[in-house]
């Protein structure tokens, strides 16, 4: 997974982590954005290479009423649920 370009899951760099049909990943990750949006985007390698590319959402700062929210990323035949909660932490002015 990237974050506006910069890899932060797995292990900020390191490590594989496979995912098959059916399997429920809980990161309990959090990360910082200070603009108006972020960019979740989903890879298929760690090696970021064009055929990788599996998606991705945009998550807006106007969504920061804790509620959990979800989106679909879809490719390549697959289906991924990205599942998150969006909490102004007093950057946001």
């Amino acid at each position: 997974m990237q974050q506006d370009g910069r890899q932060f899951w797995p292990n900020d760099g390191d490590g594989y982590f496979s995912i098959s049909t059916g399997n429920d990943v809980v990161l309990g990750i959090l990360r910082q954005f200070t603009g108006e949006s972020t960019t979740i985007s989903l890879y298929d390698d760690e090696d970021f290479g064009d055929d990788d590319f599996l998606g991705s959402a945009t998550i807006s700062r106007r969504e920061g009423d804790q509620l959990e929210r979800r989106q679909d990323i879809m490719a390549n035949g697959a289906h991924y649920v990205l599942t998150y909660k969006v909490r102004d932490n007093g950057v946001f002015d």
